[in-house]
């Protein structure tokens, strides 16, 4: 069965592949009765089908419907068309995990971050008596909201009331429909040896996944399968930190603990791991705040261009942290934790605390789309929209309101001296923008007042209406904690502007 845009399966529309595969294909779809975007994967060799790929597609089928969790995909529905089976499953948009290993190893926090969902994730399938058998990089998607753990096609399930397992083809028979050879290095010795598995058994491959987004390569290697298996179940890996060394010893016992040959060795439920990951990532920032040195006046302004143009929140965050707690300007500082927050490919233009200091507002694009105002709490990697679109976020009122800039935001041009746009504000709690000033770079509100400092091409007002200064190439200003000075980045400078000059000279630390 082949589908084109506009089919219909059932009341689901049709819009585009998404992908395909030996059993079957993945198709973008629309449920227009709840106006959503969803996947529709269908078993289009159903019609010649063994009945271990029928019961596959099943498993699959009946696992995920077990368990609601945010970081599991979550099934719609499910039925047959023309004697062709099909699931109806959240539409998740980001990357794998194991796409994701092509541009190199995660930084510890967010391998910490990663695998402490996932060991979440792992808890609620094992509490509805799910094991995944199945876990490996490429089965984990890293989305806006964090990890979606998918494909419950080799789960193994357990009846909830009588414990008994669920009729079942053995584990090495599945396999062989094509799932070994990549799922080999994951592979518990258990499963190797075709012995009988259990939770313990994801807690394993977990631990070989956490090693290699945080080494850059799997711990288990060799020639041939063969040989890799022979090392899972002989050999044990180089420590993590003998690989990288910035790696905590508390993340060196925890994957040790998971890779131990020994299920009765290993740690006994996901719950204590995603315990143990979470003491270790608190572990972890206290490691790397000791190891950072502070900063001073002279901050190049490359530095600040990487930090909003890599796609990672962490650098708006840690601007509003060294900005509020008055750094910029001090010969030394405490260096604030940098936590990740979100995984999405894209860029992140801005991030600011809301007054309660949990609460963080972003604008970001994702997947070339326009900018977006989203919102999320310190601590998550939930974020949701604020279905605010063409909007690069300026700053967040001490009373809760945003400042934004709508305009032309392509991400290439993000630093063009001559970008404008209108400036608008709207309430954290909802309500429609309001457009406040047109033909505005930049602006910042003013610490406990509802005012704001703009910065136009052709003057500075700090207030608006109070100009300080005319002509200059400033592109971003972020207001000083006490309301009197007006820090700005000019070409390869950071400026520093009074409150009480007009066109007086910039004090200036040259960033070269």
């Amino acid at each position: 069965m082949s589908l084109n845009a506009g089919d219909r399966i059932g009341r689901f529309e049709i819009l585009a592949p998404l992908g395909a595969g030996g059993m079957g294909e993945v198709y973008y779809a629309r449920d227009p009765e709840l106006d959503r975007p969803v996947a529709i994967k269908i078993l289009t060799a159903s019609r010649h089908a063994t009945g271990l790929q029928l019961e596959r597609f099943q498993r699959e089928a009946r696992a995920i419907a077990r368990i609601t969790h945010p970081h599991i995909c979550t099934i719609h529905d499910v039925g047959e068309l023309d004697g062709v089976p099909f699931l109806v499953m959240e539409f998740l948009e980001g990357e794998t995990l194991a796409e994701r290993l092509e541009r190199g190893p995660l930084a510890v926090g967010a391998s910490l971050v990663t695998a402490g969902q996932i060991a979440a994730a792992l808890d609620a399938a094992h509490q509805k008596g799910v094991v995944h058998r199945d876990l490996k990089p490429s089965n984990v998607m890293l989305t806006a909201g964090g990890v979606k753990l998918l494909d419950f096609g080799l789960a193994k399930l357990r009846d909830l009331d009588s414990g008994t397992i669920e009729h079942t083809t053995d584990s090495l028979r599945l396999t062989e429909v094509g799932t070994v050879l990549g799922t080999i290095p994951y592979m518990a010795p258990e499963q190797v040896e075709g012995r009988e598995t259990d939770a313990r058994t994801d807690i394993f491959a977990l631990g070989a996944i956490l090693y290699e987004i945080t080494a850059g390569r799997p711990p288990f290697e060799g020639t041939s399968s063969a040989s890799v298996m022979a090392a899972i179940l002989t050999h044990d890996p180089p420590a993590l930190s003998s690989v990288r060394p910035v790696v905590p010893a508390s993340v060196d016992r925890i994957v040790k603990k998971c890779l131990e040959k020994d299920p009765n060795e290993r740690w006994q439920s996901a719950a204590d791991l995603s315990a143990a990951l979470q003491w270790s990532r608190e572990d972890s920032a206290s490691h790397t705040d000791t190891a950072r040195t502070a900063g001073n006046r002279r901050i190049p302004l490359a530095t600040a261009a990487a930090a909003v143009t890599i796609g990672a929140i962490l650098g708006g965050l840690a601007v509003w942290m060294l900005a509020s707690r008055g750094v910029v300007g001090r010969p030394s500082a405490a260096v604030p934790r940098f936590i990740p927050i979100t995984f999405r490919t894209g860029t992140v233009s801005a991030a600011r605390f809301a007054s309660d200091g949990e609460t963080v507002i972003y604008s970001a694009a994702w997947g070339g789309d326009d900018y977006g105002l989203f919102m999320t709490r310190r601590g998550s990697v939930e974020s949701r929209s604020l279905s605010i679109s063409n909007a690069r976020l300026l700053g967040v009122s001490s009373s809760g309101d945003l400042a934004f800039l709508r305009g032309s935001h392509d991400a290439v041009k993000l630093l063009a001296p001559t970008r404008t746009g209108t400036l608008a504000r709207v309430p954290i709690t909802g309500g429609g923008p309001r457009e406040v000033f047109d033909d505005v770079i930049a602006a910042d509100w003013m610490p406990g007042r509802d005012g704001l400092a703009v910065i136009r091409p052709g003057q500075v007002e700090f207030p608006p209406g109070h100009t300080i200064q005319g002509p200059h190439g400033y592109t971003f200003a972020r207001v000083s904690p006490d309301g009197q000075t007006l820090p700005l980045v000019e070409g390869s400078d950071i400026v520093v502007l009074d409150r009480s000059e007009k066109r007086g000279p910039c004090h200036r630390d040259g960033g070269h």
